[in-house]
């Protein structure tokens, strides 16, 4: 099977037991099965507490840590789960606690809404709700002072262990080939510079006028190098790039997309640089002939033509005989 591989290659044996690292437990193609066990080995404490916040964690081992009644890390994983039944969060929410593993079970999105507002009051994040007001029915919730604090907390909520679950299911899908347009485009609408955007960048799913608004930017970093270099990038943010004159290593990579049109190469050319920029945009396929050979000239790369010839111009035999030509051929084989 899959995921026996998968084991076989990322943890060590004891005795007949595997010892699941996390890096199995957090797979989201992990089996439930699996899962179970390695909870109910104890023997890692970062495997277990990747398993018990994996979304394929049974119900039954999610129901066994809560029911425990512990405010530990395991518990908090647990409770945040995406996977974790309603029933479970209000039976946390009700012992009226304002620990740790009550708040991942108000953040978890699966949490009931009046139990999160009970807790809230009991805990006294939220004033005590008038009892002639019914405020969960329907009619009432509109107006409800109450349940817009709640929101707004939830809203403003900067805990770090929320944020590093959404960070963790982000690293992972941003590289996959079967992650949607809309989420890689979420990804890098935040402007950061970090491994999840990089990957998002270089996703082969990435649309094109994604790509084209990071290199807006105007940034000298890593998602802009891979946005660059990224199949999907379209040719007029690759010109624009390179129109910057700048021979970092974002035009570098844009000099050599095969998006790249020949004008924007022909610019770089022109120049008359001899730089890295200007190297890559020569070895690209849509580069004019006529450019690149000139370029060469100008940068010693081939000797100086002689200019009562017009090797430049179509007739095929002048070409051939052309011995600048000859060489930029042989340069050309050498590479």
């Amino acid at each position: 099977m899959k995921i026996y591989k998968i084991a076989q290659e990322d943890h060590y044996t004891k005795g007949n037991d595997y010892i699941y690292n996390e890096y199995i437990a957090r797979n989201p193609n992990t089996s439930p099965e699996i899962l179970k066990k390695i909870i109910e080995q104890g023997s890692d404490f970062l495997a277990s507490w990747n398993a018990a916040s994996n979304p394929n964690c049974p119900h039954e081992i999610l129901k066994k840590i809560l029911e425990r009644g512990k405010s530990d890390t395991l518990s908090g994983y647990a409770a945040y789960n995406r996977n974790c039944p309603a029933y479970l969060l209000e039976m946390v929410l009700k012992r009226g606690r304002d620990d740790e593993v009550s708040n991942y079970a108000a953040d978890n999105p699966n949490c009931p809404a009046l139990a999160k507002i009970r807790w809230m009051q009991l805990t006294g994040r939220i004033g005590k709700e008038d009892p002639s007001k019914h405020i969960i029915e329907r009619e009432e919730i509109k107006e409800d002072e109450d349940l817009k604090k709640l929101r707004d907390l939830i809203a403003n909520n900067k805990n770090w262990y929320k944020k590093a679950q959404e960070n963790y299911y982000t690293s992972g899908i941003a590289s996959s080939p079967n992650t949607s347009p809309e989420i890689l485009k979420k990804i890098l609408e935040q402007g950061k510079d970090d491994w999840v955007s990089r990957s998002a960048a270089k996703n082969p799913n990435c649309p094109s006028s994604i790509l084209e608004m990071v290199l807006k930017r105007g940034k000298d970093d890593y998602v802009s190098f891979y946005a660059a270099e990224n199949p999907n990038c379209p040719s007029s943010a690759l010109e624009m790039v390179l129109k910057r004159g700048k021979d970092d290593f974002v035009s570098r990579n844009a000099a050599i997309n095969p998006n790249c049109p020949a004008q924007a190469l022909e610019m770089v050319l022109k120049r008359g640089n001899n730089d890295n920029v200007s190297s890559n945009a020569s070895k690209n396929p849509n580069c004019p002939l006529k450019a690149k050979i000139e370029w060469m000239r100008a940068t010693g790369k081939i000797g100086q033509f002689d200019p009562s010839k017009h090797i430049m111009e179509s007739d095929e035999k002048e070409i051939k005989e052309d011995e600048d030509l000859q060489k930029l051929r042989d340069l050309i084989k050498e590479k």
